[in-house]
């Protein structure tokens, strides 16, 4: 019962952390000023953080239970904005590697200006 009652006492008080992590610095008292609304807000602040992955981790599995079920013949949704029409045209050098120039050149100087002098 006691190892039971401090696990809860600590996931309280982690929660009460959490809260107060994700507060606006400016908004944050110290400590020693809380009153129990501030540590009622922040354990409520700390909940949140948890319902709200828990509400995208959902949505996410449903796009996947949506994508898994649909015709697999069929391309799916939103795959036209990924792919841009310019992957496709050959005279297009979006999207392609440069051609490889030889080593010994170097790209900042001009071969047919003269070396500096060096001082």
């Amino acid at each position: 019962m006691l190892t039971l009652l401090s696990m809860i006492s600590l996931g309280v008080i982690l929660l009460i952390m959490l809260g107060r992590w994700i507060q606006p610095y400016s908004k944050r008292k110290p400590i020693y000023q809380w009153s129990l609304n501030d540590y009622g807000g922040h354990l409520v602040r700390g909940l949140s953080v948890f319902w709200a992955a828990g509400e995208r981790s959902t949505y996410r599995m449903d796009r996947l239970h949506e994508e898994a079920g649909r015709d697999p013949k069929r391309e799916p949704e939103g795959l036209g904005i990924v792919d841009a029409p310019y992957l496709d045209d050959p005279d297009d050098p979006r999207g392609k590697l440069d051609p490889p120039r030889p080593r010994d050149e170097d790209p900042d100087v001009d071969p047919d200006q003269p070396p500096r002098p060096s001082v």
